[in-house]
């Protein structure tokens, strides 16, 4: 992470700080709506939310949102992509306002540890298909898969995910009745609800994006991943312009609305979502024994470094 730098959506908990890195954030809301957003949370108690430097503003690209004449050497992420509806269309904006040569970090849950666990890994033609489609929010289909699949876990549950017994006693998030009329919700009115529209172990990531860089949809390779096991770090660097670009959108508008559905009373959230789920990864290291989620990392690092020194490029990365 050398030279000047973005990191996207930092919210209450950077992962890097602009005291020692030349670092600018930046968020698709403002700092009064994340401040607001804060505030509702429970676990963020008395903590200090940095503010971003720029706003990227939904429905503008992240160059056009950014300093006329303007570039990165490297861009970080952290549990947000899994967010994004359209993720090649998120990763081509980034790598725009990313140099040749510069790196993409992506901090990514891994579904075997989290309450995505009986949801299927996301596939190429899933990510094809949003690549064409280009939705600006989560889809139905993206939502029902979320909504229909998750596991109700909060910040004080501590599971083995690897034994069946500790994954059977958690139950269904979400209502059979919350699904049907959320669905319905979505397929009238089409509001912006939060979910993971994507999920991934290291293996699957590996995977997709092997297909996705052969058929020309990134101008960006993979450098490695590394397995932390609630999380992985995904590496990223820019090759050139994307051989492909997505068709040109339809001109026609989604018209079902049939009448306001009222969503009140629903609740949407997982809880500790988004950003708030470092939460949970903290306690996951700590019930190990590793103090901070940094120090897990590293850990990582070391043994990625060390299998990989033949190469070099994980000491540079990481020096």
């Amino acid at each position: 992470m050398q030279g000047y730098g973005l990191e996207v959506s930092p919210y209450f908990q950077p992962v890097l700080g602009k005291d020692a890195y030349n670092v600018r954030y930046t968020d698709c809301i403002d700092n009064e709506t994340i401040v607001q957003k804060a505030s509702q949370n429970p676990l963020l108690d008395g903590a200090v939310v940095p503010k971003i430097d720029f706003v990227w503003q939904p429905g503008k690209t992240l160059k056009q949102c950014m300093n006329d004449n303007e570039s990165f050497d490297f861009v970080i992420a952290s549990h947000v992509m899994e967010h994004v509806p359209n993720t090649l269309g998120w990763l081509n904006e980034i790598l725009e306002a990313l140099k040749v040569g510069g790196r993409v970090a992506l901090f990514l849950p891994n579904r075997k540890f989290d309450n995505d666990f009986h949801r299927k890994d996301t596939d190429f033609a899933q990510l094809l298909q949003w690549w064409i489609e280009q939705p600006i929010v989560p889809t139905v289909g993206q939502v029902l898969d979320f909504m229909s699949n998750s596991l109700s876990i909060t910040a004080e549950d501590i599971v083995d995910w690897t034994k069946p017994e500790d994954v059977a006693r958690l139950k269904p998030h979400y209502s059979r009745s919350d699904i049907i009329s959320t669905g319905v919700a979505l397929y009238n009115d089409s509001p912006y609800i939060d979910a993971h529209c994507t999920v991934w172990t290291p293996e699957s990531f590996r995977s997709v994006f092997r297909e996705v860089e052969s058929a020309g949809l990134i101008g960006a390779k993979v450098i490695d991943v590394v397995d932390d096991t609630v999380e992985f770090l995904v590496v990223l660097e820019k090759t050139g312009d994307p051989a492909l670009t997505p068709p040109a959108k339809k001109s026609s508008g989604v018209g079902h609305s049939t009448g306001s559905v009222n969503l009140e009373g629903i609740e949407h959230r997982l809880g500790v979502m988004h950003h708030d789920l470092s939460f949970l990864i903290d306690r996951v290291h700590e019930a190990a024994g590793s103090t901070y989620r940094q120090e897990g990392l590293m850990q990582a690092a070391a043994q990625a470094q060390e299998q990989h020194r033949r190469r070099g490029w994980f000491a540079r990365l990481f020096q």
